[in-house]
């Protein structure tokens, strides 16, 4: 031994007792043998670590070593070598006086109060703000964890004390003769030597095992939240791509109808990670905003979603009322998906108008009695303002059954209209004719009279049918005369004369002197009569032969 364990005064080679202070060098209790001892060169082992040293006696004494002992403590090596146990603790910054020895004197008490206040001079550790301050630990061998100190009651270490207080009152009454085989204790076996070791070795084993495990342990568990952050990342990239920008508000028109069950599966395998719920938020966001869209476009012919913008023409798809709403938790997404939605409202509201304006002409496909021209105006310029034409198919067929009733009602309207004219122009004409008959003489002293003359009581209601012209007849008689020359184109009129079994006769006049018949007349011999026509039958006849 090169130093004294108790002062560490040095050298102390060969001695059995420190000269500084008197500490014993050699113990009564070691369990080594004498000559063991004397082999070990305990100065070499002090630069060597404990695992080496354990490692150089389990080869020595592997074949002592007994298994079910295995698990004794470091108290055991007290018991058994001081030494070793001595040398372990100086090894691990550590030293605890052995019960054996003398009480130290005041020399070396002085020595050891320098060393301790050069000690205190040290600057210490620097503990970092936040983390609470801890005593001062000697640094220990990482392969072996630090075993705690056994606690000595008060009972034991009183027993202590006067064991060492009385191992220097026997070695006075012997003279200082520590070697007397009669006070000399019987040597314990080696075994508990060797269980200790053994012990320091496996704990030392452990020790590094523990370590290695926790150190692979924590470098998978980084590694994996490498891994699932990386995932993690990629995921929400995926969900950015949705978007036509980095502000995530407008989705693009070719990613709405995407199936996204595949990226809510990859999603959810990251349930116990820290970054989920933003994660899975973000995701709920992107759906909520899609199925938005999908709702919107359905109530359309195309899509009416383009992105950030509406598209152009569109047109409701179904003759339904729009029960629609898009409130999500972006204010301009919910505007722009309205404005669609407005829309929509707006066309089902046409139709709804078109049909009411309809019904005001034609009910259960029939048209209605007493309808005008500016009601079917009305309902067909409410069915031109739908949007989508084919909503209103209907309606358009309709409408036409109504166009066709007005256009027939009009066209027997038209014709009654111009009848009446005729017939009150006729009327006039005839009236005009009496009127000049009876203002003027004939020719002959009165001989050129009409074969029938003029019933006023009849001719009064000219409404009666026996006056109306069968088809043809006026116009053969006409052009009779004119081919014999009694009258003119355009220089002749008829008036009615009376009605005789249901027929009625009308007198021809000539008007003008042009024609043969009446070229030798003045104007004031005009008009004369000419002949008395059926207006049934077609007969005519005058004064003259045949």
């Amino acid at each position: 031994m090169h130093k004294c364990p108790n002062c560490r005064f040095e050298p102390v080679d060969g001695l059995e007792t420190c000269p500084n202070c008197g500490f014993s060098l050699v113990s009564t209790d070691d369990t080594l043998s004498k000559d063991k001892n004397d082999e070990i060169e305990w100065s070499e082992l002090s630069q060597m670590s404990v695992e080496s040293v354990q490692e150089m006696f389990a080869e020595d004494e592997a074949g002592e070593t007994e298994d079910n002992e295995k698990t004794q403590t470091e108290d055991n090596a007290d018991d058994t070598n001081p030494i070793l146990a001595q040398y372990i603790r100086e090894h691990r910054g550590e030293y605890i006086p052995r019960r054996d020895v003398q009480p130290v004197k005041e020399e070396a008490l002085e020595a050891k109060d320098s060393e301790e206040k050069a000690k205190a001079e040290e600057p210490e550790a620097v503990v970092p703000e936040g983390e609470p301050a801890t005593e001062k630990t000697p640094i220990l061998d990482k392969a072996l964890p630090i075993e705690p100190e056994p606690v000595v009651s008060p009972a034991a270490e009183a027993s202590q004390t006067s064991e060492s207080d009385a191992e220097p009152q026997a070695a006075n009454g012997d003279n200082g003769n520590t070697s007397s085989g009669d006070n000399q204790p019987p040597k314990k076996s080696r075994k508990k030597w060797y269980i200790t070791l053994a012990a320091v070795v496996v704990l030392g084993i452990g020790g590094g095992y523990y370590y290695h495990t926790e150190k692979e342990a924590e470098a998978q568990r980084i590694a994996a939240v490498k891994k699932e952050n990386k995932e993690i990342d990629a995921l929400e990239e995926t969900i950015q791509e949705f978007y036509t920008d980095d502000k995530h508000v407008f989705v693009k028109a070719d990613k709405v109808g995407q199936n996204t069950s595949k990226l809510a599966e990859e999603i959810a395998k990251h349930k116990d990670s820290s970054r989920y719920d933003d994660l899975n938020t973000s995701y709920q966001r992107l759906l909520d905003k899609m199925n938005s869209i999908q709702k919107v476009n359905l109530l359309f012919t195309a899509p009416a979603i383009n992105g950030d913008k509406l598209a152009d023409n569109l047109q409701l798809k179904a003759d339904q009322p729009v029960d629609v709403t898009i409130n999500t938790s972006d204010q301009s997404f919910n505007e722009l998906l309205n404005q669609a939605v407005t829309q929509a409202k707006d066309q089902y509201g046409k139709i709804e108008a078109a049909k009411k304006a309809l019904s005001q002409v034609i009910q259960d496909g029939n048209v209605l009695e007493g309808i005008t021209r500016d009601q079917y105006n009305s309902a067909n310029d409410a069915i031109n303002a739908v949007a989508n034409q084919a909503l209103v198919e209907t309606q358009k067929a309709d409408l036409k059954k109504v166009d066709d009733a007005l256009t027939e009602k009009e066209k027997k309207a038209e014709e009654e209209r111009l009848a009446a004219e005729k017939a009150a122009q006729e009327k006039a004409e005839q009236e005009k004719a009496a009127q000049e008959r009876q203002n003027t003489t004939t020719n002959s002293g009165g001989a050129n009279q009409p074969i029938m003359g003029t019933d006023e009581s009849q001719t009064a209601d000219l409404s009666n049918a026996a006056w109306g012209w069968n088809p043809g007849v006026k116009e053969k008689v006409i052009q009779t005369c004119l081919s014999r020359g009694y009258i003119t184109e355009g220089g002749y009129y008829v008036e009615p004369a009376r009605i005789e079994n249901g027929e009625g006769y009308y007198n021809l006049y000539a008007t003008s002197n042009q024609a043969p018949l009446t070229k030798n007349l003045s104007p004031s011999d005009l008009p004369m009569y000419v002949v008395t026509i059926n207006c049934k039958t077609g007969w005519f006849r005058g004064n003259g032969g045949n």
